[in-house]
């Protein structure tokens, strides 16, 4: 089993899932969230799904709640769609990335103005 291939697949799943499978009320506040990584261990017994949401760090706090308390009705529905022995327990966590580039971006225009 190449775990890479089992990461892509999971992402793949879990980003269909959210985008067809989850009528929350909850979700339709939170705006736009994205499968950024999916890290599953070799034992395929943990799985470490890392998100971003688009509108800020208080939305992607509030998306890791409600996915977190969704994650074994996720979980089951990747079950029946996967052909994997084991499905792993899922963890969300929040990727600060985009954010921590649009800091960087802006404070490089920034000092690109104060140049000229």
């Amino acid at each position: 089993m190449n775990i890479e291939r089992v990461n892509s697949e999971l992402q793949k799943r879990i980003t269909d899932i959210l985008r067809n499978d989850i009528n929350d009320p909850r979700m339709d506040s939170l705006g736009i969230i994205t499968i950024m990584e999916v890290q599953a261990s070799s034992d395929l017994d943990n799985c470490k799904v890392y998100i971003s949401v688009y509108g800020g760090e208080a939305k992607g706090n509030d998306a890791i709640k409600i996915l977190q308390s969704m994650s074994n009705y996720i979980r089951k529905l990747l079950f029946e769609r996967m052909k994997i022995r084991k499905v792993p327990f899922l963890t969300f966590h929040l990727d600060n990335t985009l954010d921590y580039v649009s800091k960087i971006s802006s404070l490089i225009d920034e000092t690109n103005k104060n140049k000229k």
